[in-house]
């Protein structure tokens, strides 16, 4: 049996290839969240991705329809992109209050239940936190905390604006999607009470209309606005405001130390003023390594 924890991606490929060939040559075979995930469902379900691809997700139903036997509506709601990011920051925002996502990641630190090698140490958010806590538990020198904590920010927001763009792109490619406009709530309520209640070809016509194909291409466009917000430290309110900052930089410290001596973790005593002040002038004034010999030697031969 395949233990899905402890990735071995030739049994896996192989596993796959044998119960469901059609799915193992659409799969790369280092591929290991998408192999364990296929196998996964043949394991729980006893069909495969290929069997429920065919049946449209229905069991039983016409395959004709692409939808099994329901008449799924999918619709996918669209704001400009200066609102989503404002939407966005405002979300990092909450998630860096009092027992948000640094909380929750010191604890995943402290007990060992986020390490390396799985899928949540790098996700959105996660990733940035536990680098940030790692760091200041190794020691950080106090003039360099507060810019580690404004980058620590940036990088939130950076990637979860990223991810939101990555989500558009793949959605663009999907063609049963609807795009439908969020600037209007009025017009919202009565666009999407209008396309549940019509007939399914209305419904795919006006996914095809011009309307909907210039929402799609005006999506992943930036307007002026969004545009000054590519640079989080100038223009994000979550950056700008120094208590929610300082608020940030105190429980990032606090916890840092719980989670350096949870996992006896030694400061880094590079980090220190006059260890950085000793680097600095050893590289200023002293030869690189390679003429080092060469400059002992003429130093003793003029002592001489």
């Amino acid at each position: 049996m395949l233990d899905l924890c402890k990735p071995d991606w030739d049994y896996a490929a192989s596993l796959l290839d044998a119960v469901d060939p059609g799915a193992a040559e659409m799969v790369a075979r280092n591929n290991w969240t998408r192999l364990s995930r296929y196998l996964e469902i043949f394991f729980k379900s006893g069909s495969t991705v290929s069997d429920h691809g065919r049946r449209g997700g229905a069991p039983g139903g016409d395959s004709t329809l692409g939808y099994g036997e329901y008449d799924f509506r999918p619709i996918f709601l669209v704001a400009p992109r200066a609102e989503t990011w404002r939407r966005i920051d405002n979300r990092c925002r909450s998630m860096l209050r009092h027992n948000g996502i640094i909380e929750e990641v010191a604890f995943l630190l402290e007990n060992d239940l986020i390490p390396d090698g799985f899928a949540v140490s790098r996700s959105v958010g996660y990733a940035e936190t536990k680098d940030v806590l790692l760091k200041f538990a190794r020691g950080v020198d106090q003039t360099r905390k507060r810019p580690a904590v404004v980058h620590y920010v940036e990088q939130m927001v950076y990637s979860n604006r990223k991810l939101a763009r990555n989500q558009l792109k793949a959605f663009k490619q999907e063609p049963d999607f609807v795009w439908v406009d969020t600037v209007d709530a009025q017009a919202l309520d009565e666009t999407l009470v209008n396309l549940y209640q019509c007939s399914r070809e209305e419904f795919n016509a006006y996914g095809n209309s011009r309307e909907a194909m210039l929402l799609k291409e005006r999506s992943l466009a930036r307007d002026r606005e969004a545009t000054q917000m590519l640079k989080p430290r100038r223009y994000s309110e979550t950056i700008l405001d120094k208590f929610f900052m300082r608020d940030v930089q105190g429980r990032i410290e606090a916890l840092a130390e719980g989670v350096r001596k949870k996992l006896n973790i030694v400061p880094d005593e590079s980090s220190s003023p006059a260890k950085r002040h000793l680097q600095y002038k050893s590289k200023k004034f002293l030869p690189s390594n390679e003429h080092q010999a060469d400059w002992r030697v003429s130093s003793r031969s003029l002592s001489a």
